[in-house]
């Protein structure tokens, strides 16, 4: 199967108030132009807004009638959609670049390559008629959501220093480390909401990984070592938009990240590390930087993260998924991704790649012979009553 060809959003600060953006497709490069950062800012807060507010209905009702919520989130999306095209410097024309993207026939990849400090959720972005949508809140199908760009355009964000040299090559699975990094209680605490099957599977899926760690000091202690193979380091835990509780006293910041995990660039131009934030709010950032900046140094080649809240269940189940699919099928992680958000929608929304898109591994038999944790959809099934926040 080919991949959809790729268009790349490059993302950066003009002065204090805008955002400088390129957009180019192969050879065709537009003339940049700036739009209002102050409004993008406003109208993404108002998207992640509505999705805490599907997050909380879903947990509290269910998701069998959570339509009028999702609608509330197209609405959100279609405003900043409106404020992407919105100019206000630059000899760039957004509308002749809107026209050409809406013309387009055949599937494409969006990549925003992004600078420090831009800390927005482009794949939330939602580019149909959401007066068209209906009002009927039994109505939540995907089908109905195509227009939002993680479906449209299979996006991710790419932070502009990551370089895919150690990626772009698929690696066999019997060669990536598996390492959980996991807030115990908060393990346990869901782990005890699974039945007896899907408990089986999700330990026999953790008999997989190379370690379980559960302290910092630990992960910090253990790091050189991870860090010269191939690895996928997932956590596990409570988490907002700078840190990483392994418990109520142990925190992992951005800055551990930045200055306790990096490596050299020559002791890793050959291995990568995949972060997995499995955890609340991990994408979101703060002004001051976020995990789009601390997972940028060598060995990472970005992160997974969340746009909100998330249940501590369906947290558990969909990260058990992620893994098995992305060691067992042998696709690039954006379809992966893509596969996944249909299966478990609409909670399946909240998680986004902020990583190389294309990064294949290829399976192994111990991955390929994994269960899955359940073939029902994870949103419609107990999501848990706790987020990890």
């Amino acid at each position: 199967m080919s991949d959809p060809s790729l268009i790349v959003i490059t993302v950066e600060s003009d002065q204090e108030d805008c955002l400088k953006l390129q957009w180019s497709y192969g050879e065709t490069v537009f003339l940049p132009y700036s739009a209002d950062k102050n409004m993008l800012e406003r109208k993404s807060e108002q998207v992640r807004e509505q999705l805490e507010e599907l997050v909380l209905h879903v947990i509290n009702n269910g998701a069998s009638a959570c339509g009028n919520y999702l609608k509330q989130l197209a609405i959100a999306g279609a405003d900043f959609y409106n404020a992407l095209f919105y100019s206000v410097r630059g000899s760039g024309d957004p509308n002749e670049i809107k026209t050409w993207l809406e013309n387009l026939n055949k599937p494409h990849r969006i990549v925003f390559s992004v600078k420090p400090r831009v800390h927005l959720p482009w794949g939330l972005i939602y580019s149909g008629n959401p007066a068209q949508l209906p009002d009927d809140p039994s109505h939540f199908e995907w089908s109905l959501y195509q227009d939002f760009w993680c479906h449209k355009y299979w996006l991710s964000t790419l932070y502009i220093t990551i370089k895919p040299t150690a990626v772009s090559t698929a690696r066999s699975a019997n060669h990536v480390e598996i390492v959980g990094v996991v807030n115990r209680q908060a393990h346990a605490n869901a782990f005890q909401s699974l039945d007896a099957d899907e408990q089986q599977i999700l330990t026999a899926a953790q008999d997989c990984w190379s370690d379980t760690i559960f302290s910092s000091q630990d992960l910090f202690g253990k790091w050189h070592n991870i860090s010269r193979a191939n690895s996928l380091l997932y956590f596990y835990c409570h988490a907002n938009q700078t840190n990483l509780a392994l418990s109520a006293t142990d925190e992992i910041t951005i800055d551990d990240l930045r200055l306790k995990l990096r490596k050299p660039l020559k002791e890793c131009r050959d291995t990568f590390s995949l972060v997995v934030l499995n955890g609340c709010a991990t994408a979101t950032g703060a002004p001051g930087g976020g995990f789009l900046e601390a997972t940028a140094n060598p060995p990472f080649c970005g992160f997974v993260g969340t746009e909100t809240s998330v249940p501590d269940l369906f947290a558990m189940k969909f990260g058990c998924e992620l893994l098995r699919q992305l060691f067992s099928s042998g696709e690039p992680i954006f379809r992966v991704m893509k596969s996944l958000r249909e299966r478990h929608w609409p909670l399946s929304i909240i998680y986004s790649l902020y990583c190389y898109s294309l990064l294949r591994i290829e399976p192994s038999e111990s991955h390929t012979a994994l269960g899955v944790i359940s073939k029902k959809n994870f949103s419609l099934t107990p999501v848990g009553s706790t987020r990890l926040k």
